[in-house]
């Protein structure tokens, strides 16, 4: 843990009050939000506060917050923490805007090692199967990586893509540097192809 991050967590023990204020004042302008997550599900802020900022927070615009509210419900076993992650992995686009490894697909994925709810699993399945083959390759691996939690769902999600067929085309960076002479446009170029990696 960080030294800002400690001392949030000390504040949260001794003032649990006004982390939940500081919370619900600041959550979206922090930009390291994550210790700000942390320090409120340590804290000795009620359940039902947690609960109640982790929701609402779950909703945000933000993909980032979600995904730490989902955990920290998931983390409390919070009833509507398997449908909010349910809608996630429904959202999920075939084909992501940003390139693979910067697609929230396999952080929602990793998710689903948190609960054993059959809900969650059959949506998880159901979108890597909808999901472009360079997705899917992102769930199944943050799924694949995660073993002593829940081991048996792992195997079997990752059993049901035994037999998939897909394959990841990758482009040939070469053919890049046919169309563009600027080795620095082209490299960017590299960088800002959604499906080069």
């Amino acid at each position: 843990h960080s030294k800002p991050e400690r001392e949030k967590q000390q504040r949260g023990q001794q003032f649990p009050d006004e982390l939940v204020k500081l919370f619900e004042e600041k959550i979206d302008e922090v930009e390291h939000s994550h210790e700000l997550f942390r320090a409120l599900a340590d804290s000795k802020a009620s359940d039902e506060q947690k609960g109640r900022l982790f929701l609402a927070t779950a909703r945000s615009e933000d993909s980032w917050r979600r995904d730490f509210a989902l955990r920290e419900l998931l983390a409390m076993k919070h009833a509507e923490a398997p449908p909010l992650l349910v809608r996630e992995l429904e959202s999920i686009p075939k084909t992501p805007s940003v390139s693979y490894w910067h697609s929230d697909a396999g952080r929602f994925a990793q998710l689903a090692c948190s609960t054993d709810d059959e809900r969650v699993w059959a949506a998880l399945a159901k979108s890597a199967k909808r999901v472009d083959i360079g997705q899917r390759l992102q769930m199944i691996q943050a799924i694949g990586g995660r073993s002593g939690r829940n081991d048996q769902k792992v195997i079997e999600f990752l059993a049901q893509f035994l037999d998939d067929d897909g394959v990841r085309t990758l482009k040939d960076p070469s053919e890049i540097f046919k169309s563009e002479t600027d080795p620095k446009k082209g490299i960017e170029l590299m960088r800002s192809d959604p499906f080069s990696g």
